[in-house]
């Protein structure tokens, strides 16, 4: 692949369990300037991880370039870990890479951010959602969690050389069989993709971030608690506790977490699901969702993002659908850029309530709307609950709300008009 091999300089053949570089091997400027507004707390880090992260880290993978019609992105290969069911010693899992146009960006010193997307069930490798962050000034790369891959013409096939076949995120892991896991296996990818953009003449290695959406979402709280060289983390829907998440547990034998109990059931919790991830992550994190996602309870969400030791911050949005809308959720890209960068954003500080009056605490304000978002339903089940919003207009800067009676669950959320009618930020959910 000679134009990815070029912009990664000297690429090195691949085989896991020999380190060949240092982590983060070649940068482009051992100078590079971090992140301004890092919210640094004390690392902490998770024993007994199912990752040889020494050797993960120092690899960077051999790639092979994959012929499309399309002529701005980069479509390759990577060589990854094995997957004994396919008797693949190993898998070459399929990716696009993107750089910013450079008359409209010109490299910064030290190089451009850069940021590793990572789709979710049903989804694939999405071109568009990597030039969407090109256009932004990023470079992105994007990789397939499953062994899929897209034809010349870009549509989805089967990846005869991948590895986990496409299936319920970890929900089919089992403990005995960890290295032919599905979280095994996406997990090691977004290593490797972190060593292929940390090694890129373009990008700054200080300045690289994830994002994941859905199972891609699940994936990313995944990392934040094992590879500590990402700047941020911003997962899209997805949460921890799947286990006890009722979208999850319905689907019955076709989960094989619901066939274990005792012990069995804590293993499986400790190696896959992200509640035991979560807690080890010391970086700013953005939880993105829509209140009323079908998939992942705001409750279990609610219990995830409290798991964090990094700074926290919140986009739960009282529209938006389920679904691949990396277009609908431009706070990602505001948070990146205050955390790389250290750009103003609205600092929300969370909820005051004082005789039934709920109050918006914020220490910067960029926001023009202001809605409080409730519910009143009663329901064991938060996915059956049906969320109200009601404007909230401010006296003397101050944004208050007699709180509804019977409400049992409620929010507040504030749009930015000037940036998009998508952009927004919020408070954490609150229950009463």
């Amino acid at each position: 692949m000679k134009k990815l091999k070029n912009i990664l300089g000297v690429v090195l053949s691949m085989t896991i369990g020999v380190s060949a570089l240092g982590c983060g091997a070649n940068p482009p400027n051992n100078e590079a300037p971090k992140p301004v507004n890092s919210y640094e707390v004390a690392d902490v880090v998770k024993p007994d991880l199912m990752w040889d992260t020494e050797t993960l880290f120092a690899t960077i993978p051999e790639t092979k370039t994959v012929e499309t019609t399309n002529e701005k992105l980069e479509f390759f290969k990577f060589k990854s870990v094995g997957y004994t069911p396919k008797q693949l010693s190993e898998t070459w899992v399929f990716a696009c890479l993107g750089v910013p146009d450079s008359t409209k960006f010109p490299k910064p010193e030290g190089g451009y951010p850069a940021v590793i997307l990572v789709h979710g069930g049903g989804g694939a490798v999405f071109p568009g959602w990597v030039s969407w962050w090109n256009q932004k000034g990023y470079v992105a790369l994007a990789f397939d969690t499953y062994s899929n891959q897209l034809t010349k013409l870009l549509t989805k096939e089967v990846n005869p050389e991948g590895g986990v076949p496409e299936r319920h995120g970890p929900l089919n892991d089992n403990v005995n069989d960890k290295l032919n896991s599905w979280t095994y296996h996406v997990v090691a990818s977004i290593i490797l993709s972190n060593n292929l953009l940390r090694s890129h003449q373009d990008v700054n290695p200080n300045l690289v971030c994830l994002t994941g959406i859905s199972w891609g979402g699940v994936a990313t709280s995944f990392a934040s608690g094992v590879d500590k060289r990402f700047a941020c983390f911003a997962p899209v829907y997805g949460a921890g506790y799947l286990y006890e998440d009722s979208n999850w547990t319905n689907l019955g034998s076709q989960a094989f977490m619901n066939s274990l109990s005792g012990t069995d059931l804590e293993e499986w919790i400790k190696y896959f699901d992200p509640s035991s991830y979560l807690s080890y992550n010391v970086k700013p994190t953005l939880f993105v969702s829509g209140i009323n996602d079908n998939c992942f309870s705001v409750e279990n969400r609610k219990k995830s993002a409290s798991l964090v030791k990094g700074k926290k911050f919140f986009a739960q949005h009282s529209v938006l659908g389920h679904g691949h809308v990396h277009n609908k959720t431009p706070e990602i890209f505001e948070f990146f850029e205050h955390v790389l960068f250290g750009k103003q954003i609205s600092l929300i500080d969370g909820i005051t309530v004082s005789q039934g009056v709920a109050t918006l605490n914020y220490s910067s304000k960029r926001f023009d709307t202001v809605k409080f978002v409730y519910t009143v339903d009663t329901d064991k089940d938060s996915h059956a609950w049906n969320f109200q919003t009601q404007v909230v207009n401010p006296v003397n800067g101050v944004y208050s709300i007699e709180i509804p009676n019977g409400t049992t669950a409620y929010l507040f959320e504030v749009y930015h008009s000037d940036i998009s009618p998508y952009c927004i930020f919020s408070t954490e959910i609150y229950f009463s």
